[in-house]
């Protein structure tokens, strides 16, 4: 006969006999936003310092902010994407969404979340109960690899998405089963999303691209090695001092999040705003709109130390963005550039002409398409003429060379 046994108060959450919880690694003479930036930088390697955006985003208070990007996290597998995601979502309480869900269950989860009821209580001793208000509550969305198919074949998301990042027009009304009826839809929230497709640089999402925060990631081999020195990766040995996100429990710690945005923190963070509108410079205007509820949250919860930090991080951020993803190239063109670039650096090394054999380019073609960094694997002509466009022609022997 076989044994059976009952392991579900071994399993429980409460039990931590067996089990780390977040109250385990969380350092109490620390803010929560600053206990959790140490949560981020312990559970992934960024290529680029951009932990700070991100936990500035991550408090983001919905039910306060006016205009707010969407935080994309973009690149292969294994490379901390979903890791990001976790704590994000962990940090709300909130479920993380994927690929198979419906615009309807997306809707009706949000709009549970951003509304509760709470009950007033009667300051009339005649009048001894009190009433009931539906009020906003802060929340976020948590989306993890998200195919580009989602955004182009279901237009019903995408207005979700393009509509979301501004409150003043976040409203969607769709239809009832009641003729002449249509249910309003308030879709306004900060947005998490990641995907190992380039969504950003996808010309049918063009509105999409210009709502987000590119938040690039890469597996830790693919880190350079000044990149490896200066986040203390030496020997091999990074698996030690990294935080395993999947393996805390981190039951009751959303409570923090929701007690940290009492009346004293809102009220600091509408009057941090309104300063910060005569105050941010140096950012075009679309730029600029979508940052300032970021700057504000960080510069509120000292994220970053003052606004002079906040601004200067951010401008380095965009100035990235608009340098290294530029906006309407091609994907390919990117990536082959990136390819040259490493090419060339090997090549000064040891002191040779740098020489690109046209098979090694097809098959790192072969391997971005597999992961999804191009939508679809380019031909022969296509290569030559991205070739060509970044400088390079093509000689007997199948060799790439600087023209």
């Amino acid at each position: 006969m076989m044994m059976s046994f009952d392991y579900s108060k071994l399993l429980n959450e409460d039990n931590s006999n067996y089990f780390t919880t977040w109250k385990d690694i969380y350092d109490d003479s620390r803010s929560l936003p600053n206990n959790f930036l140490s949560f981020l930088t312990r559970s992934v390697y960024l290529p680029l310092n951009h932990y700070k955006i991100i936990a500035a985003y991550a408090f983001i208070p919905s039910a306060l902010a006016r205009i707010v990007p969407y935080l994309f996290l973009w690149g292969v597998s294994g490379s901390g994407k979903s890791t990001v995601g976790k704590l994000i979502a962990n940090l709300h309480g909130i479920d993380i969404n994927s690929s198979s869900d419906t615009f309807a269950g997306i809707r009706n989860s949000l709009n549970d979340r951003r509304k509760r009821w709470i009950e007033i209580p009667s300051n009339n001793p005649d009048i001894p109960i009190g009433i009931s208000k539906e009020i906003e509550v802060n929340t976020c969305m948590v989306w993890d690899d998200v195919d580009p198919s989602v955004f182009i074949s279901k237009g019903d998301i995408y207005r979700l998405f393009k509509f979301g990042y501004d409150r003043s027009s976040d409203k969607i009304e769709v239809s009832s089963e009641v003729t002449g009826e249509n249910h309003v839809f308030h879709c306004f929230c900060p947005k998490t999303f990641s995907s190992i497709s380039p969504l950003h640089l996808n010309d049918q999402l063009k509105e999409l691209r210009r709502r987000l925060i590119v938040i690039p990631t890469k597996r830790i081999e693919d880190l350079t090695e000044a990149r490896k020195a200066e986040l203390g990766i030496y020997g091999g040995i990074w698996e030690q001092n990294l935080l395993d996100v999947s393996s805390v429990k981190w039951k009751g710690f959303s409570g923090l999040f929701q007690k940290y945005w009492n009346l004293e923190m809102a009220s600091l963070y509408l009057g941090t705003r309104n300063l910060l509108n005569d105050y941010v410079k140096g950012l075009n205007s679309q730029e600029r709109a979508i940052c300032m509820d970021l700057i504000a949250t960080g510069v509120v919860c000292e994220i970053w130390s003052d606004e002079d930090e906040a601004i200067a991080d951010i401008k380095e951020y965009w100035n990235w963005f608009r340098g290294e993803v530029k906006i309407g190239e091609s994907p390919l063109l990117q990536l082959l550039g990136q390819l040259i670039k490493q090419e060339v650096k090997n090549a000064l090394h040891g002191g040779v002409e740098v020489k690109i054999s046209n098979q090694q380019i097809k098959a790192h073609c072969q391997i971005w398409y597999e992961q999804g960094q191009l939508l679809e694997k380019p031909n022969s002509k296509t290569i030559n003429q991205t070739m060509n466009e970044l400088g390079y022609r093509l000689i007997i022997g199948g060799i790439w060379i600087k023209s």
